[in-house]
């Protein structure tokens, strides 16, 4: 695993030729940990397709080549926030129609000219890598004005009927230089749409190969989505698969939770850690919120994670269930309302629970201003209102208002702010009332939590059972 990144960053160092520029041939293998295939789903794949496809079929029939030339249009730009799947889309689909892809350093393209042009062997794609020369709006001096106006040069003025293509990938059009979008300068745009999750997560899995265990294979979309927006650039993802990588190396396999924790603490080593009094709290309010989902949803809902490992973003977290956390969040019926309402205003009734009414702490603020939102907005936009789950209430708020609090008349604001002051006061009853009937389950996990630090699936779904709580048989099983 760590040889083949390390091979695949010296790859980036290594010239085709003896060559005063920096050209890298980039074959499809180098790609092996971006699975991009040109498939109808992925917006601008098949257009990317079909342009590469055009032109090596024109290269076969130099006759036409002008013509087809103009037809497809020879210089593109790849517009995408996500480089490296643009790059790797590009050499892929280059690949797939026999095509070869070359790429030059930003900071050599000032020297290109029609002698390096000249010999590459076609079809060839030169890869321009996108930097200060190529922006609208750049204060980078000389060189970078000098590059601008050789790679537009080189555009304009070669003859149509030659074998090399020009591409590059940029973040945006608008922060593109305009010479280059003008008549002369590139002369097809495609935008690629970025990676989904589900891409993403076929990545990991792919660049951890087969350390990763079935928690974190069932939950690939999931995980993905976490990964890359946690870790925006491809060095930081390196880091983060080596990381995972050691963690699986030590033990055999990498999972769900370890990426869970690794997002949540980011990759400083050595995290900050609770006074003792400041750890009882936090694993107390973890655990009203670990307890509550297993009690609310009956068992079918395991959280896949709960730490009081600080970080610096906040001293402890829960992670809801897997199966929850793909409907991105949505109460999609009143009955799911009021249970995230409840597990959320759980740490807080936890704290009461272990502290009294006085002991509660300021933080649960976060939670208060999520449930606040989510009941604000189910009540203004959903139609739902409280005590709906009484047949004769439940077409009693069926008036929209309007999302922007500041617009809605004095009155709306008076009943919304009361309605759902109502509603939090009823589920913040409910959970302490749970947690008060269950206390021996909640000493116990809120015991563990605070001695190891981190809890995942197994240790929650092993307490429930010793205390006799029900877990549905058909439950992902716990890594």
């Amino acid at each position: 695993m760590i040889r083949r990144w390390l091979t695949r960053l010296a790859s980036k160092a290594e010239p085709i030729a003896e060559n005063e520029l920096s050209l890298v041939q980039i074959d499809r293998s180098y790609y092996n940990d971006v699975p991009f295939t040109p498939t109808a789903d992925i917006p601008g794949a098949t257009a990317l397709l079909e342009w590469a496809r055009g032109l090596v079929a024109g290269t076969e029939a130099p006759e036409r080549m002008l013509e087809t030339s103009i037809f497809y249009g020879r210089n593109l730009i790849v517009v995408s926030q996500d480089e490296v799947w643009a790059r790797a889309a590009l050499t892929q689909v280059a690949g797939e129609v026999g095509a070869t892809v070359t790429s030059i350093a930003a900071t050599d393209v000032a020297r290109l000219d029609e002698a390096t042009l000249a010999s590459l062997d076609g079809p060839c794609v030169l890869l321009l890598e996108f930097g200060d020369w190529a922006r609208e709006s750049s204060d980078s001096g000389p060189d970078a004005a000098a590059a601008l106006a050789r790679v537009v040069s080189l555009i304009s003025e070669r003859d149509l009927r030659q074998s090399v293509f020009i591409a590059m990938v940029a973040p945006t059009l608008p922060e593109t230089s305009q010479a280059l979008r003008d008549v002369g300068g590139f002369d097809r745009f495609l935008l690629i749409a970025p990676r989904s999750d589900a891409e993403w997560g076929r990545y990991l899995l792919s660049r951890l190969e087969d350390r990763a265990d079935s928690s974190l294979v069932e939950t690939a979309a999931l995980a993905g989505g976490m990964f890359s927006r946690t870790f925006e650039t491809e060095r930081r993802r390196d880091l983060a698969v080596l990381r995972l990588s050691r963690q699986a190396a030590a033990r055999g396999s990498v999972s769900f939770s370890d990426l869970v924790e690794l997002c949540v603490r980011g990759l400083v080593e050595g995290a900050p850690t609770l006074d003792p009094s400041e750890r009882v709290r936090v694993a107390a309010h973890e655990t009203g919120h670990v307890l509550v989902e297993l009690l609310e949803s009956e068992g079918t809902m395991i959280p896949e994670y709960a730490s009081i490992i600080p970080t610096a973003h906040y001293s402890g977290v829960m992670m809801h269930a897997a199966e929850r956390l793909v409907q991105d969040g949505a109460a999609t019926t009143y009955s799911d309302l009021v249970q995230r309402t409840r597990v959320g205003l759980a740490g807080r009734a936890a704290e009461e629970l272990l502290f009294g009414s006085a002991g509660i702490s300021f933080g649960c603020e976060n939670d208060l201003e999520q449930a606040t939102f989510l009941v604000d907005r189910a009540f203004s936009r959903w139609g739902f209102g409280p005590g709906m789950d009484d047949p004769s209430r439940s077409g009693a708020n069926l008036a929209l208002v309007d999302e922007d609090a500041e617009k809605r008349t004095p009155s709306e604001r008076e009943r919304l702010a009361q309605d759902t002051r109502e509603f939090l006061r009823e589920q913040y009853t409910a959970a302490l009332s749970m947690l008060q009937s269950h206390r021996p389950v909640f000493d116990d996990l809120r015991a563990e939590l605070e001695q190891r630090g981190v809890l995942g699936r197994e240790a929650f779904i092993g307490t429930a059972k010793r205390h006799g709580l029900a877990i549905a048989a058909s439950v992902r099983k716990a890594a």
